[in-house]
């Protein structure tokens, strides 16, 4: 009897948490922003897939041996991008965390907490004979009528660019962000990020900066992934093998 008893309650108690949980969901009303889109975006695409290129022509390899980087070609790309985007550099904070860059375009309201995009400019090391599969050369960066070809056109100088060209963009429509927006971008993410992504996480922390949520690299745009689904799918992450919070890495 007790047992039944007991099963009884238990029942009815999970009924009306369900029942709860569904009037919760139907009462639920996720707030609404409104965007304007009225003003039309006229980019300049030619010159951000000639930055992509003129990207991807610095050889930035990753190395599980850090004294085996090529730093000198690693700065090379630091000073590219600050003469290439100039118009960011003068108008954000910068700071190097050894050769990751990280930079701060203070919003308007100081009591919204900030967010951070990520993205990472090395690329995976390969064995030596690795360049003699590729049909082009791999830091080419050789713009035909279909791609731009190279190591890192994916994972991740794509990002990176595509990042720093639309802040450029909205910098010259004289934009500024209500809350402030942390631009993060690592230089080890393909060994493990200790030293890029590890030493953001640690300045911020340090700063007392807490952060309303991260953004890093996604995936991509896929055909025919989804049975039944005919147009392409933007598929997302939730998960990156060292994403880091305000607190530290989870």
């Amino acid at each position: 009897m007790m047992v039944k008893r007991f099963f009884g309650y238990s029942l009815v108690a999970l009924a009306l948490l369900l029942f709860v949980i569904l009037i919760r969901a139907y009462m639920h009303q996720p707030d609404i922003h409104e965007t304007n889109t009225e003003r039309a975006l006229v980019l300049d695409e030619r010159k951000a897939i000639e930055n992509l290129s003129r990207s991807i022509q610095f050889e930035t390899i990753s190395h599980p041996d850090y004294e085996k980087f090529d730093y000198d070609e690693f700065q090379s790309f630091l000073s590219w991008l600050e003469e290439e985007y100039f118009h960011i550099f003068k108008n954000l904070e910068k700071k190097y965390l050894g050769e990751t860059l990280l930079l701060k375009w203070k919003g308007k309201d100081s009591s919204l907490d900030p967010i951070l995009l990520t993205g990472h400019y090395d690329v995976v090391p390969v064995r030596d004979d690795a360049d003699s599969i590729w049909q082009e050369n791999p830091f080419s960066g050789k713009i035909d009528n279909e791609y731009v070809w190279g190591r890192g056109a994916l994972d991740d100088k794509s990002g990176v660019i595509a990042i720093l060209e639309a802040v450029d963009y909205l910098l010259t429509q004289d934009f500024v962000p209500n809350k402030t927006i942390y631009l993060s971008f690592g230089h080890d993410e393909e060994i493990g990020g200790r030293r890029g992504a590890g030493k953001v996480a640690e300045f911020l922390i340090n700063e007392g900066v807490e952060l309303e949520w991260t953004l890093d690299e996604g995936s991509f745009l896929l055909k025919d992934i989804i049975p039944g689904v005919d147009k392409p799918v933007a598929v997302i992450n939730v998960a990156e093998k060292r994403e880091f919070n305000h607190r530290g890495y989870w």
